[in-house]
């Protein structure tokens, strides 16, 4: 098993904090950590170009931090209303899943995508008229509670329960 040392840009939970110096395997460094710029290859030169962008790199994250907390404090709370085609004993045509239910918190404004979306266990995902108590999981540690209410849409002028 072959070794790779790297830098870290990012607080990565069980690895280590920002600028740790730390040895990992050569695939996950390849294949996880570089590409999503979460780390950069030891070297001597690196990490003195790291020390003058630390500053910088903290900046940034401070700033991604704030704008997350404010996408939390707005989304807290919220009570998204879906109105969706349905049986008459409220099955719906279909199901509602993470990804249809971001589209729609993205129609109202808020930047979420499908993989910060998590249903309840029992309802997974949402098949039935009714109201469910969602989480969107905005970063690590920082999550805001949903309330989805699902609503039969009337179809040819009558109302279907």
């Amino acid at each position: 098993m072959s070794q790779a040392k790297i830098i870290l840009l990012a607080d990565i939970p069980s690895l280590g904090k920002l600028g740790d110096i730390v040895s990992v395997k050569a695939g996950f460094a390849r294949n996880w950590l570089l590409p999503r710029q979460l780390a950069i290859r030891h070297s001597k030169q690196a990490y003195a170009g790291f020390a003058e962008r630390k500053a910088e790199i903290l900046k940034r994250q401070a700033e991604e931090r704030d704008r997350m907390q404010k996408l939390r404090d707005r989304l807290d709370g919220y009570i998204l209303q879906v109105t969706v085609a349905s049986g008459a004993e409220g099955q719906l045509y279909g199901s509602l899943n993470q990804a249809r239910i971001a589209e729609q918190l993205r129609l109202q404004g808020y930047e979420v995508v499908a993989e910060q979306v998590r249903l309840p266990e029992d309802a997974t995902p949402v098949r039935q008229i009714g109201e469910y108590d969602l989480t969107v999981a905005i970063a690590s540690g920082l999550s805001a509670a949903v309330k989805l209410s699902v609503l039969s849409e009337s179809v040819s002028g009558k109302e279907r329960k």
